[in-house]
Parts: C-alpha cells; structure tokens; sequence
C-alpha cells in the first residue's frame, strides 16, 4: 500500500477547520516538541479504509492535513459516528466476517480516562479560539467487542457522521437488526476503561431497520415487516403503520408541530405527532427511499436511475408531495442545514451540484472529477459542522478531497446568494477509502443537530 501523502494546499478564507495563524502554529510546536504522540490542531477527520485484506481507520489532522494515525479495525466499516463530546468515534457494521464488532476509536482530542478515576475529575482542555490549534493526543483503539451473540446487522450511525444520540433522554441508540432489539446507552460505556453498559432495551421485529429520535420518542422504519414504528422511551408502539418495504425517515419538529416521514413504495408517509393514522402521498416508481434535510420541513430524495427528486413538505397541516428536475446520474446527496437549508449532490459524471434547500433549483456547480464515477464504488460526503466544506473520500484514487462552500447572504428567501464551490485539498490516505466522521476541538463547533446526532 502507497504511503500516504499530501497531494495539495492552497490558502482560502478562515473558516473553522483550515484556519490556523502561523505564530499559533509556531508557538505551538515548541510546547510539544519533546514529545512526538502530540499533534497540533482543530480538528480530526476519522476515515475508514475498507481494503479487504487489511481494514482500518485513517486520521487526518486539520487545518494541517497531516495523518497521524491508522487504526486496525475487525472488519470493513460502514458507518462512523463521531460523540456529542467528541472524544469517542464508534464504529459500527462489518459485514464481511460473521461477528460484527462495535469498535471505539478514542480521537485523542479528550483525555483518556485511567480505570481508577471517575472521567468528570479529568481536567479538559480550553475551548479555543478562531484561527487557534491546540494540542492532540495520538488517536487510539478504545475497545472493540461483540454487542450481541453471533451474525447480525448492528448500527448506531444515522447522518452526518455523528453516533445516534437522543437529546430528551440523554441516551446515545444502537440497535441490532438480526435480534430486533434497540440499545441505549451513555457516553461513559464508550471509554476504554469502562465497561459497556445498556441502560435499556426496545423490541421491534426481526428485521432491516433503523431508527431515529422523534421528539420525545424515536422512529424506525422497518423494511423486514413493511411497517413503520413509533416508540415512547420504555419501548411501547405508541404508533404502528403500514408501510410497504418500509425505508428511510426524517422527522421534523417547531413549537407546536412534529412531523415523520417514511418512505414506502408507493407513497411516502408522514405522521403528525403520534396519531392513528397518517397521511399516504402517492409516489409512483422510482420510489422514495432515504431523507436528505433541505430547507426546515422540507426532504428530499433522489437515486442514480431519477432525474428528479421528490420533495416531500410537512410545513403545514396538509403535507404535499412533488417532483422537481435535477441533472441525473445522482450517487450521493448531503443537506447543508447551516448554509440556508441547501442541498449537495455528487453525480455519476463527476459533477459536485448544490441545489436550493426549498426549491430545489440549481445554484452552482463543480467538476471534481473529469473522469467521473461509472463503475466504481460510490464516493462517500460528509459537510463539516460549519457547513463550510465538504470531505469528498474516493475509493479508486485513495483520495479525500475537501471542498469549500463560500456563500454570500442571499436577497430572500427563495433566492441564493452568491455561491462559489473550489478544492482547497486533496490528501491521498491510501487504500480505499469510505465512510467519514469528524471530531473537534472544545470551541471550535457548534453543538450537534438533534435530528443528526
């Protein structure tokens, strides 16, 4: 495997992760010259190498794009979260052997806590400030382990590379398909010296799921029995609705008014709070599959095989569903919630698109690849928690490349202001790189989305 490499820098704005002042850097690296295991910055970005005969996790430091590490893993890794305190990356789902690990990946941005001291005594480091780096251990193994007994599905990642994390009940969700069982637990089971402790358990049938929090409740649309699942926090069906080949939800929620949506194949779903019955918006094929977050109240979804996206709206009483054109060829779409609610789509062309979060019109794009991705893996994004870049991992190149979003204020809200898309880096991490997640340094960003954490 080709050792990992700096392909690019360029120098841009100063945004929350590229922006480091070059005496900060300086003074910085005196304090931690004598000892190599520290690494000065703002950030790390957690990369899975999924090449079969040797999987692990890449980490790249930011602003420097530095690696500092690589973490053998059990398996190839679909899903990476990142916790809400982000000292912890789970690491959830391989599925090429027959015992699917949980694997806890301390980001070395938090102390690690010994056996003998309770964590909330550690002393933790000073928020910084913008344009500052501070020091990072170097990135270890937590622990992995089985969750549950044999072959199974397990997950706990749901979007925007953050572990599945319910704000109401101050519980962090995963959930294992194969034993229709969902598990809650809390940040202390994640370090290393501590052991892994469910708080609680929730039933749903055996099957392909996910869930999601809702409120004070969660979602889980099951495939396996075509039903989609309302549970309050002791595991009851506070609300169960046909949903054929149920998959894919987001939910929605402003003072007075929380709404789910589910995708079926013939309609899309969308419940208002927990009521018996929910409305049913006829979807004709292609189907809708997964959410994307646009403008607040509005998603989006789309496939490789559409050139269009459906645009489902729960902002009123009475939902609606439409169609709306795109370019085609769409492999990946991520929501901007940060940047006016607007939309990212990477197509098969090699085409980085952005699209407005509520109409849906298109407001700039960016060739990222001449080539374009036909017959190979899918790229894989992840924004950062400022929206302003997008990490773009290519399989084939061994490459992540990180995009700027420059937006200017927009005249309305219907229109875009002024967008401009440009590499400002590209790093070669080695052998094929996939899922994504990124952990930051005390003040650097905002807390979590309750939707995507």
């Amino acid at each position: 495997m080709a050792m990992p490499r700096l392909v690019s820098s360029q120098s841009g704005r100063v945004p929350i992760l590229w922006a480091a002042a070059a005496i900060a850097v300086l003074a910085a690296s005196c304090c931690v010259a004598q000892n190599t295991s520290w690494s000065q910055g703002r950030a790390r970005l957690f990369v899975a190498d999924n090449t079969p005969a040797s999987p692990g996790v890449v980490v790249v430091d930011l602003p420097s794009g530095n690696i500092s590490g690589r973490i053998a893993m059990p398996g190839t890794s679909l899903q990476l979260g990142a916790s809400q305190d982000n000292a912890h990356v789970g690491v959830f789902r391989n599925r090429d052997n027959d015992q699917h690990f949980l694997t806890v990946i301390s980001t070395g941005i938090r102390p690690i806590v010994p056996v003998t001291v309770k964590s909330s005594t550690l002393r933790q480091p000073a928020a910084l400030k913008e344009g500052e780096v501070g020091p990072m251990r170097r990135p270890v193994l937590a622990k992995s382990f089985l969750l549950v007994n044999g072959s199974d599905g397990i997950g706990g990642v749901e979007t925007g590379g953050m572990l599945v994390y319910h704000g109401g009940w101050k519980q962090y969700l995963a959930y294992a398909e194969n034993h229709g069982t969902v598990y809650t637990y809390q940040s202390e089971s994640l370090h290393g010296s501590r052991r892994f402790e469910v708080r609680s358990t929730m039933k749903l049938p055996v099957g392909h799921f996910h869930v999601l929090p809702y409120g004070n409740h969660i979602i889980a649309p099951h495939t396996g029995v075509s039903r989609a699942y309302i549970l309050d926090s002791r595991g009851r069906q506070v609300g169960s609705y046909p949903c054929g080949g149920c998959h894919g939800s987001a939910a929605y929620e402003k003072p007075g008014h929380l709404a789910a949506v589910f995708g079926c194949n013939d309609s899309v779903l969308v419940v208002h709070g927990t009521e018996r019955t929910g409305h049913y918006l006829p979807a004709t094929s292609p189907r809708v599959g997964s959410f994307v977050y646009g403008a607040p109240g509005v998603f989006w979804s789309s496939n490789t095989l559409q050139t269009f996206f459906w645009r489902t709206d729960v902002r009123g009483e009475e939902p609606g569903l439409t169609r709306v054109a795109h370019r085609g060829g769409l492999l990946r779409l991520v929501g901007l919630e940060g940047a006016g609610g607007h939309l990212l789509g990477l197509h098969i062309d090699g085409n980085i698109t952005m699209y407005h979060g509520d109409t849906g019109a298109e407001v700039v794009s960016l060739q990222l690849e001449p080539a374009g991705y036909a017959n190979q893996t899918a790229p894989q994004l992840l924004f950062d928690a400022a929206h302003s870049h997008l990490f773009v991992s290519v399989a084939r190149t061994a490459t992540v490349h990180a995009v700027e979003i420059k937006m200017a204020q927009p005249a309305s809200a219907a229109t875009a202001g002024a967008v401009e898309l440009r590499v400002v880096r590209s790093v070669v991490v080695g052998g094929m790189p996939g899922a994504m997640a990124l952990a930051y340094m005390p003040g650097v960003a905002p807390p979590p989305s309750s939707h995507s954490s």
